[in-house]
């Protein structure tokens, strides 16, 4: 698959960190994205093949790679074509200019680009890639800047330990006053419960055991609780 990409010249070798700030709960997870790129290349590369640089690329602790992508260009500023050439990266193909193709005749260089499978990014474990290049044809082996671009997410294990943890801190920073109605709600509930029992008692024992008439519940309960207890019943 051929993609156009901007080139961008004089810039060294090197590791370029973009950061983007931690997303608001329900939101993606925060990425980090990893770029190194080598400088462009000429070489004969025949019979065997040439080393065209290497690749560092340092992971930062707790994350793990989401995806990583090759590019380039065959063709550059010394020549816009290429000869056929075969490229590699830690001995797995991952480019192919043939003598039939654009790339082998072209005005302007011919972009390149490589996905790597989840499978393959045990090739980024140590920290380095080595891309090799191997001539199948013609004279000279010409390509672009070559990056790699690696994207990383928070391990499974940091990702819900900082979700634990943003939650121990909401629900320590969380306004105390919202437990004050649970409260008033269950002081309104016994309440009602003694309300309700004392019409039933009232119901129940209406002008019993000389009970007069506009005597308050709690007063008949203060002055005659051992009538009506379990252990002292006394006859009517």
């Amino acid at each position: 698959m051929h993609v156009a990409l901007p080139r961008a010249r004089g810039d060294r070798p090197g590791v370029r960190l973009r950061s983007r700030p931690r997303p608001a709960p329900g939101r993606p997870a925060r990425t980090l994205t990893l770029v190194a790129a080598l400088e462009e290349f000429d070489g004969s590369c025949q019979p065997s093949a040439c080393a065209v640089g290497t690749f560092a690329i340092a992971l930062p602790a707790g994350e793990t790679i989401a995806s990583a992508a090759l590019a380039g260009t065959f063709g550059n500023s010394s020549a816009t074509s290429s000869a056929p050439v075969q490229v590699f990266l830690d001995g797995a193909l991952v480019a192919t200019c043939r003598d039939v193709d654009p790339c082998f005749d072209s005005q302007v260089p011919v972009a390149w680009s490589f996905d790597l499978a989840p499978a393959d990014f045990a090739l980024l474990a140590d920290g380095s890639a080595a891309p090799s290049a191997l001539r199948t044809g013609g004279q000279v082996v010409r390509l672009g800047e070559t990056t790699l671009t690696v994207t990383t997410v928070p391990e499974p294990s940091s990702a819900l330990l900082l979700g634990l943890g943003l939650t121990a801190l909401a629900l320590a920073h969380r306004p105390a006053s919202r437990g004050a109605p649970r409260k008033r709600a269950k002081r309104s509930g016994a309440r009602a419960q003694r309300a309700a029992g004392e019409r039933s008692y009232r119901k129940r024992r209406a002008g019993h055991h000389g009970k007069k008439p506009g005597m308050s519940f709690d007063t008949f309960m203060a002055k005659d609780a051992g009538r009506f207890s379990r252990k002292l019943v006394t006859p009517s």
